[in-house]
C-alpha cells in the first residue's frame, strides 16, 4: 500500500523535537515497519533546521504588528496562511500524480484544507487527523480574526469531504460532532501513544538517583513543558501539604516552558523548598531516565481535548500514576486499575499522594496493569494498525 503523509502547515517540521514531530515521525515509522510505503509530504520541511531557536521578528515587522489593530493584524496573517495553502495544493497534486497513493492521511491545521481538495480531485481515500479544536485553539492563543467564518467553512469541508477522522481524544470527537454535526461513525479516537523503545533509555536511572541524590526517598514527579495550563501550581501546593508528613518524600519536576520562573518561585515560598527539583530543559532521550527514577507520577492537569503523552511516557516505565478526571484520561485508563483518577484540586490531590506514598504494594500494581496496557493497546504501531484496519472495512474512495 502506499501512503502520502501530508501537513500542510508551513512551520511544522519533520524533524522538530517538539510533541507534534515525534507524533508526525512515529506514525510515518510505524506505517512502514507494517510494510507500506510512505512518501512525507511535509510543507515545512524534511530537513533540520539551522537552529532549533525560534526566529526572533524582524524590527519592521516589530513595528508594523504594534501599528496594526491585533485583529487586522490576525487578519493579514490568516491571508497569507490561505495564499500558502494554495501552493500546498499544487504541491500535493502533483506529488499524487506522481507516487500514485492509495491513500492520503492528512494532520490537520487551522485554515488548510488542501489535502481534502487535492484528494478529492484524484480520487483518493483521504483520513484526517484532528489534534485540536482549530479555529477556538487560534483565537485562544493568537486573537480574534475577520476570516473566523472562513476558517469555520474550511474545517467543516474538511470534516465533510474526508473518508474517515481520527480525533486524540473522545471530547475532540464530541467537540466535532456538536460543531459540525458529521455523522458519528465517520470517527474514530485514536489516542496518542509511545514507542515501546524509549524504554532502553533507563539504564541510566542510577546516575539519576545519585545526582540528585535520591538514594531512600520516594520521587513524586511530572515531565512536560511547564504551561499555565499544565497545573504545576496545584502540584507544589499538594505536596507541600503532603511532605509535612513525608520526610522522604520528593518532588521532581521535569522540563521548562513559559511558567518555569514563577513556579520555581513558588516553591521557594513554601517551607519545603529544598524537596521540589527543578531539572529545566532536557533533551528526550534524557526524560525517559529521570521516570524511572520516579516512584508516582503525577498529570494534575491538562487541556479538555488534549491526549497527553506523558500518560504513555508513565505507564511504558511502569509508575503509578495520579491523574485528573479528563474525558481523554478516561479513554486510556480505567480508574484504580490503571491509576488514581482524581477531580481536580488540592485536596484530592494530596489524598492520592498521600495513598500511594503510603502503599507500595498499590503503587506496584497500578503500575504494572497500566504497563501492560500501554504495550499491548498504545504504542505507535497499534495506531498504524487502526487505521489501517479503518481503511481495509471501509473500502471508501471518492469517485474516479
Amino acid at each position: 500500500m502506499k501512503i502520502i503523509y501530508y501537513s500542510p502547515h508551513p512551520n511544522l517540521n519533520l524533524t522538530d523535537p517538539a510533541g507534534y514531530g515525534t507524533h508526525i515521525r512515529e506514525m510515518i515509522g510505524a506505517f512502514e515497519a507494517l510494510g507500506h510505503e510512505v512518501l512525507p509530504v511535509i510543507m515545512g520541511g524534511t530537513s533540520p533546521r539551522p537552529s532549533t531557536e525560534p526566529p526572533k521578528p524582524s524590527l519592521v515587522k516589530s513595528i508594523a504588528k504594534g501599528l496594526i489593530p491585533a485583529k487586522r493584524w490576525q487578519t493579514l496573517k490568516d491571508k497569507k496562511l490561505m495564499a500558502f495553502d494554495d501552493e500546498a495544493y499544487k504541491h500535493l497534486c502533483a506529488e499524487i500524480v506522481r507516487f500514485k497513493p492509495d491513500l492520503v492521511y492528512e494532520r490537520a491545521n487551522y485554515m488548510q484544507n488542501s489535502g481534502v481538495q487535492a484528494a478529492e480531485r484524484y480520487g483518493v481515500s483521504h483520513f484526517l487527523e484532528m489534534n485540536s479544536p482549530y479555529v477556538d485553539e487560534k483565537v485562544e492563543l493568537e486573537g480574534d480574526s475577520k476570516l473566523l467564518g472562513e476558517a469555520r467553512k474550511r474545517e467543516h469541508e474538511m470534516l465533510t469531504k474526508s473518508t474517515h477522522i481520527f480525533t486524540v481524544s473522545s471530547s475532540l470527537r464530541d467537540y466535532f460532532l456538536e460543531e459540525h454535526g458529521i455523522f458519528r461513525g465517520k470517527f474514530t479516537v485514536v489516542p496518542n501513544a509511545i514507542d515501546p523503545q524509549k524504554a532502553a533509555n533507563a539504564a541510566k536511572t542510577e546516575a539519576i538517583r545519585q545526582k540528585y541524590a535520591l538514594e531512600g526517598k520516594t520521587v513524586i514527579g511530572w515531565v512536560g513543558s511547564i504551561q499555565p495550563w499544565h497545573g504545576i501550581d496545584l502540584l507544589i501546593h499538594s505536596f507541600a501539604a503532603v511532605a509535612k508528613t513525608q520526610p522522604k518524600a520528593i518532588l521532581m519536576v521535569v522540563g521548562s516552558g513559559e511558567t518555569i520562573a514563577e513556579m520555581q518561585a513558588l516553591a521557594e515560598k513554601t517551607a519545603f523548598g529544598k524537596r521540589i527539583l527543578f531539572t529545566g530543559y532536557l533533551p528526550h532521550e534524557e526524560v525517559f531516565p529521570h521516570i524511572s527514577a520516579m516512584d508516582i507520577c503525577v498529570l494534575p492537569n491538562t487541556k479538555w481535548y488534549c491526549s497527553p503523552i506523558k500518560i504513555f511516557e508513565y505507564g511504558l516505565m511502569g509508575k503509578a500514576i495520579i491523574a485528573t478526571n479528563h474525558a481523554a484520561v478516561l479513554d486510556v485508563m480505567e480508574a484504580n486499575r490503571d491509576g488514581l483518577i482524581i477531580e481536580s484540586g488540592k485536596e484530592a490531590l494530596t489524598q492520592a499522594m498521600q495513598q500511594l506514598l503510603t502503599d507500595t504494594t498499590l503503587r506496584q500494581k497500578l503500575g504494572s496493569t497500566f504497563q501492560e496496557n500501554v504495550l499491548m493497546e498504545h504504542t505507535w504501531k497499534a495506531n498504524a494498525l487502526r487505521v489501517l484496519e479503518i481503511f481495509e472495512s471501509e473500502n471508501t474512495t471518492f469517485a474516479r
